[in-house]
């Protein structure tokens, strides 16, 4: 029978840091993460779930944290942030062929491990409730029948490698470099899904700027019946619960947006460098080129609705703690949008100059 101790690595951060600080930030996100998803699931599996900073005994904590990534039954990732430490406690555990389960916040995953299967969430009530079944499930598999070994646990135990795989892997490595029209499709699949995702962003930016609106007229007619600071404190906790919600959408998509664009950028330089010293090849890249502008075009009708709620977001963080919390997020997803809007109209020009170069 399985171990009922199951360690759970992941960020930590620091309880005592200063509100509002990075470290403090941290701490309370993985905080959250551990009372809404991982708590909950292993208890309900029968586990005993067990973090590094909760370990009681006297002692060296690295010592401590080896040994139970060595003898664990099981282990429960936290890859959000791809934070150094936990990075390396993982690859620590692939040395051992005993159960792991990969968790992180969507579009906050390194790249390098999220080929592995990993319950995805967004920081949501429905997305904590959606990971911590996914968990539950995950966890009574992996305690019943294990897990498949990924590479390095199988490198690392001597373990019979998966035939299928490794000719896939020969295979793609002896493969030429694709061509101009595949980098082309992919770049056109790329903006189709920006495109969508830019269109999901913009109806939860219109939401976020109706609750604000509705907030603000609030408290004008609370001020008008003398309501004072307290009726103002309690209508701006009522919208940092309303935009909780929202705020974790906006941040999930955002994230995972400024992904897709990083993604597609070295595909979509070369296509334009391509065009800049090919005009030739302008007629087969048509709709490439259209899409770019429908983007930069969309992106900016966005980006000249943030400065307003910018400045909203920064007067109502001001006003409460809670809100504070509510209007960080919401912030830091509005300049991922304007990050891209940026690019976005530097592709757009670059391909006008090439059109104009090309008509001449």
């Amino acid at each position: 029978m399985c171990d009922p101790l199951c360690f759970v690595i992941g960020p930590i951060g620091d309880r005592l840091a200063a509100v509002g600080s990075p470290d403090r930030q941290i701490y309370e996100d993985a905080i959250e993460v551990w009372e809404k998803v991982v708590l909950p699931a292993c208890e309900a599996a029968g586990l005993k779930p067990l973090r590094a900073d909760q370990i009681s005994r006297t002692g060296e904590i690295v010592d401590q944290v080896c040994r139970q990534l060595q003898a664990a039954g099981l282990v429960i990732a936290d890859l959000t942030g791809a934070n150094p430490n936990v990075m390396y406690e993982l690859g620590l555990r692939h040395t051992v062929n005993r159960p792991t389960i990969q968790i992180g916040e969507r579009s906050r995953l390194p790249f390098d491990v999220s080929a592995i299967r990993t319950i995805q969430f967004t920081r949501s009530e429905s997305g904590f409730i959606d990971a911590r079944k996914q968990l539950l499930e995950a966890i009574k598999t992996g305690l019943s029948e294990g897990g498949d070994p990924v590479t390095a646990t199988r490198v690392w135990n001597d373990l019979p490698s998966v035939p299928d795989h490794a000719a896939a892997t020969e295979e793609r490595c002896d493969e030429e470099e694709v061509g101009f029209l595949e980098k082309l499709a992919a770049s056109e699949d790329g903006m189709e899904k920006m495109a969508s995702i830019l269109e999901s962003m913009t109806t939860v930016l219109g939401d976020i700027g109706t609750l604000v609106g509705s907030a603000v007229n609030e408290a004008e007619h609370s001020d008008a019946r003398g309501g004072g600071a307290r009726g103002r404190l309690s209508i701006m906790e009522c919208l940092a619960a309303r935009l909780d919600d929202q705020g974790a959408t906006l941040d999930a998509q955002s994230r995972e947006f400024e992904d897709c664009v990083n993604r597609v950028a070295p595909g979509v330089d070369y296509l334009l460098a391509q065009l800049e010293s090919n005009p030739a090849l302008r007629e087969q890249a048509s709709a490439f080129i259209a899409g770019i502008s429908e983007l930069a075009e969309i992106t900016e009708s966005t980006e000249r609705s943030i400065p307003v709620l910018q400045e909203a977001m920064r007067t109502s963080g001001e006003m409460s703690r809670s809100m504070r919390r509510a209007t960080k997020r919401l912030v830091a997803a509005f300049g991922r949008v304007q990050k891209a809007y940026k690019r976005f109209a530097e592709w757009r020009n670059r391909s006008q100059i090439a059109d104009e170069g090309d008509q001449r």
